[in-house]
């Protein structure tokens, strides 16, 4: 996969995008003319937002670089289509996924009311979460911190340090392992 970086959004509502077919549709926003227009990219580009890159946004660009590769890893086959077929979504049909700064909107319904998106978000959390948090690596870790250290928040504290990780992105892989208790492991967004 490619990676470009783009302003994909005047406000940053936007983090990232999967571009699955050639196209020159892409919309992105130019601050220096202060609209959007579009821009060509190529099949399997992951375009992630500008402000990205800013200071204090590592962690942020990480897990959504993650999530974006995610999608193309996991999701190509429902977005991807052959250009010398004809098709029934016509013309306009650009085939990419864009991803929200608040993609975790279907953690707050019940799963059987998730949509396919709902369901392909959640999937690329989880597999971004997976890349930048190994399974035996986090257990490893929470487990020696919460040997070192009478603090609730040591496994925590632990995991963000030595994966280079937020502290949100921390919890909810440490939630999903069953160190944090809480609800249902499958309804979790990340």
């Amino acid at each position: 996969m490619e990676q470009d970086f783009q302003y994909l959004t005047h406000c940053g509502v936007f983090l990232g995008m999967t571009v699955f077919n050639d196209t020159d549709r892409v919309i992105v926003y130019s601050p220096k003319l202060n609209r959007a227009e579009y821009i060509s990219a190529r099949a399997g580009t992951v375009i992630i937002d500008n402000s990205l890159l800013e200071d204090k946004q590592e962690h942020r660009y990480r897990f959504t670089a993650g999530h974006e590769a995610a999608h193309g890893i996991l999701h190509s086959g429902y977005f991807a289509y052959n250009p010398d077929q004809l098709s029934m979504l016509g013309k306009d049909y650009v085939p990419m996924v864009q991803c929200r700064v608040d993609n975790a909107g279907s953690s707050k319904k019940p799963v059987t009311k998730w949509t396919d998106k709902d369901w392909m978000e959640w999937q690329a959390n989880r597999l971004s979460s997976a890349i930048l948090m190994p399974k035996s690596m986090v257990l490893k870790a929470a487990h020696e911190a919460e040997d070192a250290s009478p603090i609730a928040n040591a496994a925590l504290e632990a995991v963000v340090r030595i994966f280079n990780v937020s502290n949100e992105a921390a919890f909810y892989r440490l939630k999903e392992l069953g160190f944090v208790p809480g609800r249902d492991r499958a309804c979790l967004p990340f």
